[in-house]
């Protein structure tokens, strides 16, 4: 295309097509909190679940609790972020045909996600630190054996046949 035919295509535009306006800033803030707020509910209804399925696994055998705690629950906040993402995408999608400016869905599914790390950040954590103090526990119950064996065999004071200054 020429320069001549690039001028003249740009000055139909300009006529035909009316200008852009950039989207407002509370019309999208309000499409924001209500898409967070519904994808909240959502997840809400998984959370719900999640902790019902670990509240009734307390009583059950220690392969069942493992199996809820490790697949069920995992499987079942992933199942609710589909599902937030999944209705964010259909309500966008209808926000997008009625209106000329597009919604963000990443934000909504992006506080919920970063809410449910932080929930398995404390739950790992809180195993983590449980793990820790009984290989602690075993290291110190060892080390002081050790100490109370080699004390028995020496004596208090004595090691290796020599005898306590006086």
């Amino acid at each position: 295309m020429s320069g001549a035919e690039l001028v003249l295509n740009a000055t139909r535009a300009f006529k035909e097509f009316p200008v852009l306006e950039p989207p407002r800033a509370w019309p999208n803030l309000k499409e924001k909190v209500h898409g967070a707020g519904v994808a909240a509910w959502i997840m809400f209804l998984f959370w719900f679940a999640i902790y019902w399925a670990i509240d009734k696994s307390q009583t059950a055998t220690a392969p069942l609790k493992w199996a809820v705690r490790y697949l069920l629950a995992p499987m079942l906040f992933l199942a609710g972020l589909a599902s937030a993402a999944t209705v964010e995408t259909i309500h966008a999608v209808e926000r997008t045909s009625e209106s000329a400016h597009t919604v963000d869905v990443f934000t909504p599914i992006l506080a919920l996600g970063l809410e449910g790390y932080k929930v398995f950040i404390e739950f790992f954590s809180e195993m983590f630190t449980k793990a820790a103090e009984s290989i602690a526990g075993l290291v110190w119950s060892a080390a002081s054996r050790v100490w109370s064996i080699r004390t028995l065999r020496t004596g208090p004071l004595r090691h290796k046949g020599r005898e306590p200054r006086v």
